[in-house]
């Protein structure tokens, strides 16, 4: 059975029995209390199929946390209780998921919200946390709930404080500090490159302490500054004094060497 509605609908009972969440991009809970959801060019309901249709500026809101979309689909499940809440929403064409510090943008996806899980994909993915941005090529996902952390795939991309860190993977990890989502660290596996504002580096996995603005390297580390270049088996790079140190093996003062090229200076340079 179908049902087209005007361009509002409250849907006070789906908030069922969800656990207050607050931080980031968390619709899952997100202090409790109704979704509401608006559209343009109206609200269909799917009675056989247990879903809402909302389409034209499409925007599903609770609490602090809002989704917009071209089209949003909601798909309810009714409770024991007599009531119904949603366990899922699917979002196509110009997606914005937004709350008090975070944005995420994508062309589609989805929203778990039984595992209080966001898949966008699309072109020009990107998730802006404050002044921190994470973009990917193939998916950006976001887990709410206690993990509160972000996975971008694909030739992924951290800018926090005019560093760079990219790498075919990135974790991103939030903490609620102050009352703000903030981003406190992030794991880069792949290829990972360090860009600062004189130096180059590489290795294969790496793991960023924003707050201390230092990053731990494992794997192939390389750091080129210029046409010099250091090469070992870890390293750390401390982004804010730009200072970078290097050791050969998997503990600091272990035999194996690290290695160097240094090219001097021409003259007049």
């Amino acid at each position: 059975m179908r049902r087209t509605f005007l361009a509002s609908v409250f849907l006070a009972a789906l908030a069922a029995a969800s656990p207050a969440l607050a931080a980031g991009l968390d619709l899952s809970g997100n202090g409790g209390g109704a979704i509401e959801v608006f559209a343009d060019d109206g609200i269909e309901w799917e009675q056989d199929a247990k879903r809402f249709i909302a389409r034209g500026n499409a925007r599903a809101s609770r609490g602090d946390v809002t989704t917009s979309a071209d089209i949003l689909t909601a798909y309810y499940r009714e409770t024991g209780a007599g009531g119904t809440d949603i366990h899922r929403l699917e979002a196509v064409g110009d997606v914005r998921i937004k709350s008090t510090n975070d944005t995420a943008y994508g062309d589609a996806g989805y929203y778990d919200v039984d595992r209080a899980l966001l898949v966008l994909t699309g072109r020009n993915l990107r998730l802006e946390a404050g002044a921190d941005v994470i973009t990917a090529r193939d998916s950006l996902e976001y887990w709410g709930g206690e993990v509160n952390a972000a996975v971008a795939r694909g030739a992924a991309k951290a800018v926090s404080q005019g560093k760079t860190l990219e790498a075919a993977v990135l974790t991103a990890f939030f903490s609620e500090i102050a009352g703000k989502n903030e981003l406190t660290e992030v794991k880069a596996e792949g290829g990972v490159t360090v860009r600062t504002a004189d130096e180059v580096v590489k290795a294969d996995t790496g793991l960023y302490d924003v707050r201390k603005g230092v990053v731990d390297l494992v794997g192939n580390v390389r750091i080129t500054r210029g046409e010099n270049q250091l090469n070992g088996a870890r390293g750390r790079v401390d982004l804010n004094t730009g200072k970078s140190r290097l050791f050969g093996g998997a503990q600091a003062g272990s035999g194996t060497r690290v290695k160097g090229m240094l090219v001097p200076k021409k003259a007049g340079e």
